[in-house]
């Protein structure tokens, strides 16, 4: 949900108050691009190519570092490289009508731009999911037949309202079917080999960060709500890259603490009676 200005505000435009560790976001982000760095200097360290919504706990767990696509892909159209990156993909054959996410990924890959325009490094290995987007796993496996790196597609059955019982539990079975599967690819195509307490400690902190967030939107109910959909917009970042890593729940107990101060004293994003309308995204 979000806070929206009425159009017929006679006041002009109303600003939205933000919290005071919002800009804490940039040391979850500078941790990742920090790690990203010592995991491809270090030889014995591996990297993935990933995408939202694959289970990213396996890959803390095999002490593997996520790279993501997508976000380098982000990082191109701020520093407005993206048409270009497109342009070139569609040069190769890509359709226009594909993602354009996709599209910057392949063409900033092949034109091999600097990280800082949103380039991204070959990985060891390439693992995806269609849990969110078709897209992606086609996409991924393009990309790792061009760089000839292993690839694994984590299938997520479609869920259909009415769907009968027996066909839920076989869902079900074929998912964690898939986990093991995974093991199996992860252990073969880097040597690494399953960390029962590494395993356990990224679980219990992938589950806290899941847990602080849901408390986050919980508290987003309050009227005035104290935390505006521009500044959740920003902070999914963790729930995206960081399950299971200790920085992403550092950033979200400040920002809960920040939300139960504003909602204890009656206070939110917008100023009082300001709030007329809210729309889900």
């Amino acid at each position: 949900m979000d806070n929206v200005k009425n159009a017929g505000d006679n006041a002009g435009k109303v600003m939205l108050k933000t919290l005071p560790h919002s800009q804490d976001l940039k040391w979850p982000m500078l941790w990742w691009i920090g790690m990203e760095k010592l995991y491809r200097t270090l030889p014995w360290k591996k990297t993935a190519w990933t995408c939202a919504a694959f289970p990213i706990e396996m890959m803390w767990i095999y002490d593997i570092f996520p790279d993501h696509p997508e976000n380098m892909a982000t990082v191109a159209a701020a520093r407005k490289q993206s048409q270009r990156l497109i342009e070139h993909a569609e040069g190769m054959g890509f359709s226009r009508d594909l993602c354009s996410y996709c599209k910057t990924n392949i063409g900033a890959y092949d034109t091999k731009i600097k990280k800082t325009l949103g380039g991204i490094s070959k990985p060891d290995i390439v693992v995806c999911t269609n849990a969110i987007c078709d897209t992606h796993w086609k996409w991924f496996q393009i990309m790792a037949d061009k760089m000839n790196v292993p690839f694994f597609m984590f299938d997520i059955p479609k869920w259909v309202s009415g769907t009968d019982e027996k066909t839920l539990e076989g869902n079900i079975d074929y998912v964690v079917d898939q986990f093991y599967d995974l093991i199996v690819f992860i252990e073969k195509h880097t040597g690494k080999k399953m960390n029962e307490k590494r395993l356990y400690k990224v679980l219990d902190r992938s589950a806290e960060l899941s847990n602080l967030w849901r408390e986050i939107f919980e508290h987003r109910k309050a009227v005035p709500s104290p935390y505006s959909g521009a500044e959740t917009s920003a902070a999914f970042f963790p729930l995206v890259v960081l399950p299971g890593v200790q920085v992403g729940i550092n950033f979200f107990r400040k920002i809960l603490a920040d939300i139960k101060s504003l909602t204890a004293k009656g206070e939110g994003t917008m100023p009082a009676g300001k709030e007329k309308y809210r729309v889900m995204w």
